[in-house]
């Protein structure tokens, strides 16, 4: 499965539109009914925006690559944020917290209710500036690749578009990471 994003500038406005869009590699036989609706919402959308003299940009990369280059990012920040506490607190609190297995459990029960509502919060925001608000909006799941999703089905702009990226870090990442830090909690 691949994943392109397509930028849209109106040439004299300078205006821009992100529409984020999945597909196949025009494989139909492959695909589900929401992803064929959404070719069908995307090829709709990018018709008007030509009409209206938008260019088109194509920026791409495949779910696996994407997914790959998120653990390099991943990776070093939580390693810093485990130096920091084991630096304010300790190795003991950290070990302590990976043998208990109700904790642990706990953890990853909770981290997958926050799977959820990470996509939740990027949907959310982007239908805070479409017209029909979270209808605007498509969930889904590629099971190939155990990856969700959250896609806007209209183009917005661009600072709405990265309002709606960022949401999830600032309010299950950042703000999580500094409260942990003030109460001395792993998690």
């Amino acid at each position: 499965m691949n994943k392109t994003s397509t930028v849209f500038c109106l040439k004299s406005a300078k205006i821009w539109t992100i529409r984020l869009f999945f597909h196949i590699m025009n494989r139909e036989e492959y695909m589900t009914k929401d992803e064929k609706i959404r070719i069908e919402i995307f090829n709709r959308v990018s018709k008007e925006l030509f009409e209206k003299e938008y260019e088109e940009t194509k920026v791409g990369m495949g779910i696996v690559k994407a997914n790959i280059i998120v653990l390099f990012i991943f990776a070093p920040i939580m390693y810093l944020i485990f130096k920091f506490y084991v630096k304010l607190y300790s190795i003991d609190d950290f070990i302590n917290f990976l043998l208990d297995i109700k904790k642990f459990m706990f953890f990853i029960i909770t981290s997958m209710v926050f799977i959820v509502i990470h996509e939740l919060l990027h949907g959310l925001t982007w239908s805070l500036f479409t017209e029909n608000g979270f209808k605007d909006v498509a969930f889904g799941f590629m099971w190939k690749y155990l990856t969700p999703y959250c896609s806007c089905k209209v183009p917005m702009k661009k600072g709405q578009y990265v309002l709606g990226l960022l949401m999830p870090l600032i309010l299950l990442g950042i703000v999580p990471t500094i409260l942990g830090f003030a109460m001395g909690s792993v998690f």
